[in-house]
């Protein structure tokens, strides 16, 4: 793969990762079924045909609830004239809401940011209902449309929303770009927390894992694993910095094991850096230096990263540590 090809195929993924952190996909609920689809219906408490504007996820009271997509708390309250008891109200980007109703408790509050897939309320049974479910609805620009497409799109079928649901001005999508890395312009490819990736990636930008990689991965820039983020392979990188997991081989000039980050690999580095709260296991082989130049500077390409106040830094003069 030509490094042009490469720069394209990260964008194109940091483009595709950025809309669905702000678009509504995915399960709100892990819930038992499907009690009630979009459409008209008969309304189990008003006993007349109407118009269902969501769909019902039966649920046992007090499962757990997440947000769908990046957003702001609009309401997370009791809502007593819609019928919908305790209800949150999200607000995404590009036009989008999401509804979550019915609940037995609220996580969080009016005003407050949320980020996909956090837990910010509980299933349950109050308002105008006859059993514990979650009502799940999903409007663009204050129009309902259906939650089905949305609910079964992620990054395997990301054209199939676009062609799916009508009425939306999907093209327009085309003129917002990736966003680029502050610092210096290049694009930061993510791989969000609950999504997978299985094959081998070669990149020249930076990267940021949260969900899980299988394969060997490259880059000519910085990796770095969030603490949800786990690789099974091969990593091999400028610098690596670590608060999740690592498993096989890691190949890089410095890397970082920072607080709560595990490593249990084949490390070949010219410098290792682990905090008190990091994990080690595996062996260390080092990596040459040439001592008539310097390391280049490495900085962080992702700003969460805790810094390392009190690591335990390892050079090719140190010998080969296994930390359990």
């Amino acid at each position: 793969m030509t490094p042009e090809r490469a720069g394209e195929l990260s964008m194109l993924i940091s483009q595709r990762t950025f809309y669905l952190n702000s678009i509504p996909n995915g399960l709100p609920i892990q819930g038992i079924r499907i009690s009630g689809k979009y459409g008209m219906r008969m309304h189990p408490v008003l006993d007349k045909r109407t118009m269902h504007y969501g769909i019902d996820f039966k649920a046992d009271k007090g499962t757990p609830i997440y947000a769908t997509a990046d957003g702001a708390v609009e309401f997370a309250g009791y809502n007593k004239q819609s019928g919908f008891g305790k209800l949150i109200i999200l607000q995404h980007g590009f036009g989008f809401k999401t509804y979550y109703a019915h609940l037995n408790d609220i996580k969080i509050k009016s005003g407050q940011f949320v980020s996909k897939g956090q837990l910010i309320g509980l299933s349950g049974n109050t308002g105008r209902s006859t059993g514990p479910h979650l009502h799940y609805e999903i409007r663009h620009l204050f129009r309902p449309v259906d939650p089905a497409p949305f609910v079964a799109w992620d990054m395997s079928n990301f054209d199939s929303l676009f062609s799916t649901v009508k009425g939306i001005e999907w093209a327009s999508l085309k003129d917002v770009p990736a966003k680029p890395n502050a610092a210096n312009g290049k694009a930061i490819t993510i791989i969000a927390e609950g999504n997978k990736f299985s094959g081998d990636m070669s990149i020249v930008g930076r990267m940021h894992i949260d969900g899980m990689f299988e394969g060997n991965i490259s880059s000519l820039d910085n990796i770095s694993i969030g603490k949800n983020g786990h690789i099974r392979g091969v990593v091999k990188a400028n610098q690596i910095s670590v608060c999740g997991l690592v498993e096989g081989e890691v190949w890089c000039d410095e890397l970082e094991i920072d607080r709560g980050g595990k490593v249990f690999a084949t490390v070949t580095s010219k410098v290792m850096a682990i905090h008190p709260e990091g994990n080690f296991v595996g062996e260390r082989k080092m990596k040459e230096v040439n001592t008539a130049e310097p390391l280049p500077h490495m900085e962080s390409g992702i700003e969460a990263i805790d810094s390392l106040p009190d690591k335990v830094t390892l050079n090719s003069d140190d010998e080969q540590l296994s930390k359990a």
